[in-house]
């Protein structure tokens, strides 16, 4: 997932447009030592050949969220290798040094998302929903305010993977 792949209908619902390398069912789309993606949006255990979930999205969402809230990627580097290794063993920038002004809760949930070991992120998209009202201490489903930049926040609806989420 990444944002080149999110679109909106006329109704300003969010949709994944594109599914790229989706994973087939006993297919093989990997080569050695070839990345097959975006690598700026690729998942840790995704960049190291590992079995991928639905936890890779949550990564990409977090990536989304985080580029939405600074206006920047959480790694970049000059060359893909540079960008691997980053990816793989190094912290990002938190989003409250890269986006002052960026509302905490969004914040905290970009943090969350982004942690290397899938265990620690959300397990569960219904568990990204909770933790997006949990964290804006809305407790009730109700709109999220937009937000600076380029952040798309329309009537509270975020994109995990192929989930719609409504705030």
């Amino acid at each position: 997932v990444k944002p080149a792949n999110v679109i909106f209908s006329r109704r300003g619902v969010p949709k994944i447009a594109d599914f790229g390398i989706a994973k087939l069912a006993n297919a093989n789309l990997t080569q050695s030592g070839v990345i097959l993606g975006t690598p700026y949006f690729m998942s840790p255990e995704q960049l190291r050949g590992d079995a991928v979930d639905h936890h890779t999205d949550i990564w990409s969402f977090g990536v989304i969220l985080y580029r939405m809230l600074s206006g920047r990627l959480p790694f970049t580097a000059d060359y893909e290798q540079a960008l691997v290794y980053k990816i793989l063993s190094e912290p990002h920038d938190p989003v409250a040094a890269t986006a002052p002004g960026a509302p905490a809760f969004l914040a905290a949930v970009a943090e969350r998302c982004l942690r290397k070991d899938p265990a620690s992120r959300p397990q569960t998209m219904a568990e990204l929903r909770d933790l997006l009202e949990q964290e804006s201490g809305r407790g009730a489903r109700k709109p999220f305010p937009a937000v600076v930049g380029n952040v798309v926040v329309v009537g509270g609806v975020v994109v995990v993977g192929d989930v719609v989420v409504v705030g």
